[in-house]
């Protein structure tokens, strides 16, 4: 009877451990912020879910939109992860401790237009904050940036912060200006040398994405027609963001949670202004457009 008895307990506990266990492999890794069209999640058993919003994102879950859907998600580090229309990427090692200021990001991009936008990652550990493309492997600074997979080719661009580094087995390149840009024609290829994209190869990137979320939020959609230009006249002033994480715009429009199918103009004229960022993760933006 004792020995029925241990044999029972024993079999609770390792019945407790491995449910644990299932719950921390079944807990979600961030969530889906927004959603147009149809979009699948096809999971490391290859089991497949329509995904809406609000929807939690896992482990090794690889992420595909169709020809009239796209996808934003938000990891656990905050790390924002936009998908255009025909695009696959595939979450294949990811981790965040909030309480250790620690962890990992590591995608794969096979297909499509992309955004990714990095979080705590790319400050406590960049390093370990890579996004692999059939062409290239693109490492992170603490930036913004987007770009396009097509037939083995990759295209990127940086949008925002201290830069990207695009790298494969035939070279490297380093973009640390916003606007900057390379191509990489296939795996056996070096990346470019690094350029400002013109507007058109920078609105075809955006376009083609259709969200624009700057700061993690629900978030903007931009019609595919529409025109997006900010308008402003500015002299003699001053704009300044001093501490952590604030953002100085200056003759700029913020558009939230809106819908935008119009047309917004950016033409901007400053005269004997100063646009100040000071302290860190501060943004000066002059003549801009900020689409929360």
């Amino acid at each position: 009877m004792k020995y029925f008895l241990k044999k029972v307990i024993v079999v609770l506990i390792f019945l407790m451990l491995c449910q644990s266990g299932w719950a921390d492999e079944e807990a979600g890794i961030g969530y889906v912020s927004a959603v147009r069209g149809h979009v699948i999640a096809i999971n490391g058993a290859g089991v497949t879910r329509t995904v809406v919003v609000e929807d939690p994102v896992f482990q090794d879950d690889m992420i595909n939109t169709d020809e009239r859907s796209r996808v934003q998600i938000i990891l656990d580090d905050n790390t924002v992860v936009t998908l255009g229309q025909k695009s696959t990427i595939r979450i294949a090692d990811y981790k965040w401790s909030e309480a250790d200021k620690k962890g990992r990001f590591n995608v794969t991009i096979t297909e499509g237009i992309f955004r990714i936008m990095g979080g705590a990652i790319t400050k406590s550990c960049p390093k370990k904050f890579v996004a692999h493309t059939p062409a290239a492997t693109i490492g992170i600074r603490g930036s913004a940036y987007a770009g396009k997979v097509e037939g083995g080719a990759l295209a990127v661009v940086l949008e925002s912060g201290k830069g990207i580094d695009v790298y494969n087995e035939s070279g490297s390149v380093a973009l640390t200006v916003p606007g900057m840009g390379t191509t990489v024609d296939g795996i056996d290829q070096s990346p470019a040398q690094a350029r400002l994209f013109s507007v058109p190869e920078i609105s075809f990137i955006q376009d083609g994405l259709g969200l624009d979320v700057s700061d993690g939020g629900p978030g903007s959609i931009i019609g595919p027609d529409s025109v997006i230009i900010n308008k402003s006249r500015i002299k003699d002033s001053v704009n300044i963001a001093v501490g952590s994480d604030n953002t100085a715009n200056m003759g700029s429009i913020v558009i939230t949670g809106s819908e935008v199918n119009g047309v917004v103009v950016n033409d901007a004229e400053i005269e004997e202004s100063a646009n100040v960022a000071s302290g860190s993760d501060n943004e000066a933006n002059m003549g801009s457009i900020v689409i929360d």
